[in-house]
């Protein structure tokens, strides 16, 4: 007998979550063994039970999506992951594929679509939604807190965490190993990438989207 395939969605939209347990469940052998609103709560449950797929959201309250792929990949190796997401910005889905997802479905896609992605990666190979526009450059589509935030390097986020503790640009330096200068090109990026004009917007950007 072959053995069921245990599912995990984590997403905190309840009645998405709710449509897409029911339509897995209508697949044989296919199980939702647990549904997590955020990312700490679905490394909970997978630490109780580990399951053979990840389904996650990249837009979560708390640690967001892209942390959540993070930790499974380190943790969980084993576990495959797909990506069910809103965004369609060429810039978001290199960074989702960069993290070394298994595969990646629109919400706007059918459920038809949802299935298929499922069962290919479930079979070991990748799936890819449809392709954006090539036309189509980063900046023509709408820049909201999340996709703003997608496009930080990590070093750009460490900065603007120092940023945030007070920190003038020779002491962040000393703290990143880095030149004062260098501090000085990640303060105009992040001012450019996030779209504000001084530091005070800054801090506010990374305290209301839970940066720090």
């Amino acid at each position: 007998m072959v053995p069921p395939i245990n599912i995990l969605i984590a997403d905190d939209h309840h009645l998405l979550v709710k449509g897409l347990k029911d339509i897995l469940q209508q697949q044989e052998g296919w199980i939702v063994t647990g549904t997590a609103n955020n990312s700490r709560q679905a490394l909970s449950l997978m630490r109780k039970k580990v399951p053979d797929l990840l389904i996650t959201d990249l837009n979560m309250p708390g640690q967001d999506g892209f942390e959540l792929i993070l930790k499974v990949k380190k943790q969980f190796p084993k576990v495959k992951i797909l990506v069910l997401t809103i965004y369609r910005s060429p810039g978001i889905l290199r960074k989702v594929n960069k993290a070394g997802v298994h595969g990646i479905v629109l919400k706007e896609q059918k459920s038809e679509a949802v299935i298929e992605a499922v069962s290919t990666v479930l079979n070991g190979k990748t799936y890819s939604p449809p392709e954006t526009a090539e036309n189509e450059q980063p900046g023509t589509f709408y820049q909201d807190a999340f996709t703003k935030k997608a496009t930080l390097t990590r070093r750009e986020l460490e900065v603007l965490v120092l940023i945030v503790k007070a920190l003038n640009n020779k002491q962040i330096g000393e703290q990143l190993f880095i030149s004062e200068y260098t501090v000085q090109t990640h303060r105009r990026n992040l001012k450019r990438k996030l779209e504000v004009d001084n530091t005070a917007e800054l801090v506010r950007f990374a305290i209301e989207n839970k940066i720090v």
